[in-house]
């Protein structure tokens, strides 16, 4: 029988790179190691490792040495973390409450070593659940506070700011307020005709077609584009057609709502259907994620200031709608054995090429599957109209001819070599744009401290209000510059990883065909990703660009010979 693996003790330290004050990574790893060492159930045989994120801040959890630590926690590898200070972990006493309710479910213990927290002792872990009562207390504070904000917002109907809906832009009010010695004006909705029509057009195609592909597929074949200029996805669709704000605020909307638990803001007389709905904590924002809607009963529904495009029972029915298309729509199977997925571009288009999968395997059991332009599925062949290429055999094709740059061995280390000063030249870029952003967050934290300070001297209700509106926004854009940040910092990583593996091909430049040949699928398409920037396909011909070079210093692979198009799309 195998031997249960040994728990160890983990000592986390964590510093931000651009804080002058504290105890310095090596101070904090000493002073946890010598608590360690001092434990009773510590011997000779007791391992310590050793978990370090340094240049990152303790406002979130997304670091990675710190979701490494989780992750063997939640592999039952820890028997005890030992971090210097409670803040060295989080910030947020909510968020460690939560991760000490995750350890103690895979019976691991907590010491901060300046706190005195200790949960091996009776002492230490009645400390930990006093400061666990207090951070439920302050979350259930925090959550009433934000809830009698949004309230006194509702009933002004306003518009907060940011991105306005299709259709809408923001208009100032004559109406301001003073807040931090500033002028801060008031917002309404305002329509926007030609917007408008592309609403009322995105509903009408819709019944027509009765699903959002359809939707999209009119907006690629017509040339009906967003804002932006992109064509309309399925996803903008969606959500377009399930925004509460072009809805009229009627008996029939206050309704919908009540009997769904929504937080009606307004008294029900005021939804009399001449102004458009506005609802406010729609949404939650997730470290790392998309914005998420929350569940319909946080949210409170007013009456807004603007004009509606439909009315609330034409609202209504377009919601059913969706909702039973959603429940039939198809989800299509991701297909995890295509290497030039998010290489292959179409010739005629420079649209993608994405795999597509067809309901059968070949002679050896492996799944067939063709590349298909995605603006040719996407206009059902009305934009663009490239033959699709063999999967397999166009993998195949271009590994072949990447493992025949090792045959002149100085034109492939040429190769690697600029591949790995393109890599080392982005790196000191994204340290750059790190360092920057670093100091925009600061900026940022002393201008949230600046505005606290002035709610805590000011007792007027309107002017709380603005302020705590500024901090809101303020903290929206700290999040996004974290979530930059952190994005930035992943992105490094996965530098490192290519210059370990380009570091491999320098050192067995020899053996490079057969070494490719044993690596794993995310190994090669990782390898292929290194050194090709895009290949293009135009029915004939393989294009393959390098990295590095020059436009004119391509792979060009005659391919009609003995890759034989496919014709439409999967069944």
């Amino acid at each position: 029988m195998k031997e249960k693996e040994k728990r160890y003790i983990a000592v986390y330290a964590r510093k931000s790179r651009f804080t002058h004050s504290g105890e310095s990574i090596t101070i904090q790893i000493e002073k946890c190691k010598n608590y360690a060492r001092s434990l009773p159930e510590y011997d000779d045989a007791t391992e310590i490792r050793e978990y370090i994120d340094e240049g990152y801040s303790g406002g979130n959890t997304n670091r990675p040495d710190f979701q490494r630590l989780l992750d063997d926690c939640m592999k039952n590898r820890i028997s005890i973390i030992i971090c210097y200070r409670i803040d060295r972990i989080s910030r947020n006493l909510s968020d460690f409450s939560q991760l000490y309710e995750k350890l103690k479910n895979h019976n691991t213990s907590f010491i901060s070593v300046n706190e005195q927290f200790d949960t091996t002792t009776p002492i230490g872990e009645a400390m930990v659940k006093i400061c666990m009562i207090f951070a439920e207390l302050e979350r259930k504070t925090i959550a009433e506070r934000i809830r009698d904000n949004m309230l006194g917002l509702a009933k002004t109907g306003r518009w907060l700011g940011g991105t306005t809906p299709l259709g809408y832009r923001s208009e100032k009010l004559k109406q301001q307020v003073a807040v931090d010695n500033k002028v801060r004006y008031l917002y309404k909705l305002e329509p926007v005709p030609a917007e408008q029509e592309i609403y009322l057009t995105l509903v009408k195609q819709y019944y027509k077609t009765g699903s959002l592909q359809g939707v999209e597929t009119y907006s690629h074949q017509t040339g009906l584009k967003t804002r932006k200029g992109k064509y309309f996805s399925t996803s903008a669709v969606s959500a377009i057609l399930r925004n509460p704000v072009y809805a009229a605020a009627d008996q029939d909307t206050y309704q919908y709502f009540l009997v769904r638990n929504a937080k009606i803001g307004m008294e029900k007389y005021k939804f009399d259907g001449k102004h458009g709905l506005m609802v406010y904590n729609k949404t939650k924002q997730v470290d790392g994620k998309a914005n998420e809607d929350k569940p319909v009963e946080e949210w409170i529904i007013a009456v807004g200031k603007h004009k509606p495009f439909i009315s609330g029972k034409e609202w209504i029915a377009l919601q059913e709608k969706v909702e039973k298309g959603q429940i039939r729509a198809y989800r299509r199977p991701r297909n995890n054995t295509a290497l030039l997925s998010g290489l292959l571009r179409c010739a005629n288009c420079h649209s993608y090429m994405r795999p597509k999968n067809y309901n059968r395997v070949d002679a050896n059991g492996n799944k067939v599957y063709a590349y298909l332009c995605e603006e040719k599925e996407k206009s059902k062949g009305y934009n663009c109209d490239m033959k699709n290429p063999r999967g397999m055999e166009l993998d195949q094709l271009v590994c072949d001819e990447i493992k025949k740059l090792a045959e002149d061995g100085t034109a492939f280390q040429s190769q690697l070599n600029k591949v790995e000063q393109l890599i080392l030249k982005e790196s000191n870029q994204t340290d750059s744009e790190i360092s920057l952003l670093n100091m925009s967050l600061k900026e940022k934290e002393n201008r949230i401290g600046n505005l606290l300070k002035n709610l805590s001297e000011t007792d007027e209700i309107v002017t709380r209000q603005y302020i705590n509106d500024e901090i809101k926004n303020i903290h929206y854009q700290k999040q996004d510059i974290e979530q930059k940040i952190h994005e930035l910092k992943l992105a490094e990583q996965d530098k490192l990883k290519v210059l370990g593996s380009l570091s491999i091909l320098q050192e067995r430049l020899a053996d490079f065909p057969k070494v490719f040949d044993m690596m794993s699928f995310d190994e090669k398409k990782a390898v292929l990703r290194s050194l090709i920037k895009t290949i293009f396909w135009d029915g004939n011909t393989v294009h393959i660009y390098l990295v590095g070079c020059s436009d004119d210093m391509i792979m060009n692979i005659d391919a009609e010979d003995f890759i034989e198009p496919i014709e439409g799309g999967s069944k």
